[in-house]
């Protein structure tokens, strides 16, 4: 058998017609494995299934919900096919997508992964998300979508499956698997399933999902994270004592991990803190009518071919795990610079001569190198001195923030006074 296919429920009873109908249409339906797991379903999901349970080789349920993970693994342990692929029950296949599928599908290949359609659930409109020319390259900084991404079973096995130590994030894990063991990749370019938007799937923390992401590098790339750094924090005077608290929050946080890390001080005053005494923090006195930036240089220029990191620490709500992302990231792709930035997830408008118009206008398409980011969090990673000198047609990477980290100590003041307005 070349491919099997698990459908994954969790009381997605009402969503389940339209995904099981989706399968039953493709031409070559019984040329693939079907498994059916129902994670602890409590919905009337067993009665939709009943008319199709013919389909199914194996018909597996959790009498209490295991999550995504374990119920994946639980599928895979009893696939027979050579690739297995999720499809979720509130997800539901592109016409003549599994003739596709099982045409690309070749011994020489350890993942494959298509575009797909982003559906919104209430207004039933759906968008074709069309992946990067460069997807299926090990330096591509996007990884593939979790679900219908079919992947070699004997890859799954020599990983001993999905690691369960997670809840969430497996195409992330598997993503970042392929990139460590340089496994071959291969792009559908055509969409092939429909991934449906709606209340129940949207991430409720992006900060949570971030911190899943940042656990899984964590535990496979930490032992790679051998050789020593430096990090600049270039302090300003203003709201001094605030910033030295991020920065010992910093401190805290990477203090706990084995990582070679001298912490350097680009300040406008000497720091008498005790803490950054006790533990001889080096402190570089900088002219304060000049940026930092002269004072780095010069400084890096003493050791011009080390890696450095440099820390505005003007975010205080920046989660201190992002600066360890930041470094495991240079130890995975092969970056010049990595910065830290946000994904704008608003409509964009640009002034033309005919006014106002959407930086990106076509509707039916959205194309993943039309996401815009915006440089937020300050974090940034270099190479050595000349990628900071001379960015330009340097290969640049990103560790992605969520909205709290991008707020400046400014904005929080702003905020706080807004909110707590003076009596007069």
């Amino acid at each position: 058998m070349q491919l099997t296919i698990y459908i994954l429920n969790h009381n997605y009873g009402h969503f389940l017609k339209e995904c099981l109908d989706s399968v039953v249409r493709q031409p070559r339906v019984n040329e693939v494995e079907w498994i059916y797991v129902d994670d602890g379903s409590q919905d009337q999901s067993d009665q939709i299934l009943e008319p199709y349970r013919d389909l199914f080789s194996k018909i597996l349920v959790n009498k209490t919900p295991q999550g995504l993970i374990k119920s994946a693994n639980k599928a895979i342990r009893e696939a027979s096919g050579n690739f297995v692929m999720r499809l979720d029950a509130d997800d539901f296949l592109a016409e003549n997508a599994l003739n596709t599928y099982l045409n690309t599908l070749k011994e020489e290949v350890d993942v494959v992964f298509p575009d797909y359609f982003l559906y919104q659930s209430e207004s039933q409109q759906s968008y074709h998300f069309k992946r990067n020319s460069n997807s299926a390259e090990l330096s591509s900084d996007f990884p593939f979508h979790g679900a219908c991404t079919g992947i070699k079973k004997s890859f799954l096995d020599a990983l001993g499956f999905y690691d369960e130590s997670f809840t969430r994030q497996d195409g992330y894990y598997i993503w970042l698997q392929s990139l460590i063991h340089k496994k071959k990749l291969f792009h559908i370019k055509e969409p092939l399933f429909f991934y449906r938007i709606h209340g129940n799937n949207l991430t409720h923390s992006f900060r949570k999902l971030l911190l899943n992401r940042i656990q899984i590098k964590k535990k496979l790339l930490l032992p790679r994270l051998s050789r020593p750094l430096q990090i600049v924090i270039p302090l300003q005077e203003d709201l001094l004592q605030k910033r030295l608290q991020l920065v010992q929050n910093l401190m805290g946080y990477l203090q706990d991990f084995p990582i070679q890390v001298q912490w350097i001080l680009l300040t406008e005053v000497t720091i008498n803190d005790p803490v950054f005494v006790k533990n001889n923090i080096q402190q570089i006195l900088r002219d304060k009518s000049k940026s930092y930036t002269n004072a780095l240089v010069k400084l890096m220029q003493q050791t011009p071919e080390s890696p450095f990191a440099v820390v505005e620490p003007d975010y205080p709500h920046l989660m201190p795990e992002s600066l360890l992302e930041l470094l495991l990231t240079s130890v995975i792709q092969p970056y010049d610079r990595i910065l830290s930035l946000y994904l704008e997830p608003n409509s964009l408008y640009k002034y033309e001569s005919s006014g106002f118009q959407p930086l990106h206008a076509e509707k039916s398409l959205r194309m993943e190198r039309n996401n815009i980011f915006r440089k937020a969090g300050g974090l940034s990673f270099y190479k050595n001195v000349q990628a900071y000198q001379f960015p330009e047609n340097k290969r640049t990477g990103f560790v992605e923030m969520d909205h709290l980290s991008t707020l400046r100590f400014s904005e929080w003041n702003e905020i706080e006074t807004s909110l707590n307005p003076d009596d007069d």
